[in-house]
């Protein structure tokens, strides 16, 4: 007991240098709970909600790939029903919905703008973000309705309950328009989405494209996305005898794939990087610290303290700061991951380039949460280890010629 008491004293002896260790040790800590939260957030983000409005499979027509048109309306699915009564069949599909996406012109007293158009079932389970970012009415039902972004109703001039018209090429490659009424106003948490999508039900965007009992693409959410692998290889096998193509939901998101699953290694060598960097700053700290001190550890080694009492003496003030800091950067950090949880950071076009929006919500795991609390503590503790090996090499008598 008898060490642990003299390094607390030695530790209060000292307070600059000790509040020069435990802030590197805390701000460590902040920064790797910083980075974790935010890279655990995107991950979150993806498969939470991007991942489940787009689908964990997605059916379209044979050599859908190969379009160089992405509105094209040349791969459409015919009898979408069949289909979708099948995927509703199973135990493993939560929901099947059908999709009729477009190109078209919206047009409004001499105003236009160019996007796309999607064509949605009533009561569609999928497109959460438009639904949550309603300002005003709901997507539509009716077959006279057309939803906007409020970035488009003002580039229009337009407002809730105003006449837009719609104008397409239909499959036929003959321009045709309809008069719709707005029904609904979102703001999503993507400018580039609010400006490239409008939404009409899926009845009405068939007739508008003279495309009955036809859609462009089927969208399927399983129970969860780890079986969608097995799924389309029993549906390619069953469905072998029709021009299908199933894609899962890596097969749809590849290159973003890529980057998540490259995260741990990222955040491993961020961790690495803020833990030798610490590291230094920790042991230059504790150097000088026991250093300026070297007269009294060759007294208590001439008075009978044995070396390796001395490098017990040294890891333990080591271990103090390790966890005085570490503690002290969960108490800064948590409260700063979970302010960012809630309110979210603020990237704009770096954001909605990973499909995140326009701000990036952040996650604290429990994982990350120990990650960075024995990081804290390690960086301490490597730094006292090398300080004790170093002052264990010197002799009683360079102590005290060290002192002088």
């Amino acid at each position: 007991m008898i060490l642990p008491r003299i390094a607390v004293l030695n530790i209060t002896k000292h307070p600059r240098r000790t509040l020069l260790i435990v802030f590197a040790i805390m701000l460590s800590v902040m920064v790797m709970l910083f980075v974790e939260g935010m890279l655990d957030g995107m991950r979150r983000t993806f498969f939470q909600r991007t991942l489940r409005d787009t689908g964990h499979i997605q059916l379209h027509d044979a050599g859908w790939e190969d379009r160089i048109n992405q509105y094209s309306l040349e791969y459409t699915i015919p009898e979408p029903e069949a289909l979708l009564s099948e995927l509703r069949a199973r135990e493993d599909v939560v929901d099947a919905e059908k999709f009729l996406l477009f190109g078209g012109m919206l047009i409004s007293e001499g105003k236009n703008l160019s996007t796309g158009g999607v064509g949605v079932p009533p009561e569609t389970a999928f497109y959460t973000t438009v639904k949550e970012g309603m300002e005003r009415g709901n997507l539509p039902t009716g077959p006279a309705e057309i939803a906007v972004s409020t970035r488009t109703a003002e580039l229009l001039d337009v407002s809730f309950g105003d006449p837009l018209v719609v104008l397409v090429e239909d499959s036929q490659g003959s321009p045709y328009y309809i008069e719709y009424e707005i029904a609904g106003l979102f703001e999503s948490d993507s400018s580039q989405f609010d400006t490239s999508f409008f939404f009409i039900t899926h009845e009405a965007a068939a007739e508008l494209l003279y495309l009955q009992d036809r859609t462009t693409e089927i969208r399927v959410n399983l129970t969860g996305p780890d079986i969608a692998d097995d799924v389309v290889a029993e549906l390619e096998s069953s469905w072998s005898d029709r021009d299908v193509s199933v894609q899962t939901w890596r097969d749809i998101h590849g290159s973003f794939i890529v980057i998540f699953e490259l995260f741990d290694v990222f955040m491993f060598f961020i961790d690495l990087l803020v833990i030798i960097v610490a590291a230094s700053v920790i042991t230059n700290a504790i150097l000088m610290n026991v250093f300026e001190r070297t007269r009294e550890f060759g007294t208590m080694r001439a008075i009978g303290l044995k070396k390796r009492a001395q490098f017990g003496l040294i890891m333990v003030e080591g271990v103090s700061y390790g966890v005085a800091g570490t503690a002290a950067g969960i108490a800064a950090g948590v409260p700063l991951v979970l302010y960012f949880a809630e309110q979210g950071l603020y990237m704009g076009a770096a954001g909605e380039a990973f499909e995140m929006g326009r701000r990036i919500y952040f996650s604290l795991t429990a994982t990350s949460l120990a990650r960075s609390t024995a990081a804290g503590v390690l960086t301490a503790v490597l730094g006292s280890l090398y300080v004790g090996l170093v002052l264990g090499r010197r002799r009683i008598v360079e102590m005290f010629q060290e002192a002088h």
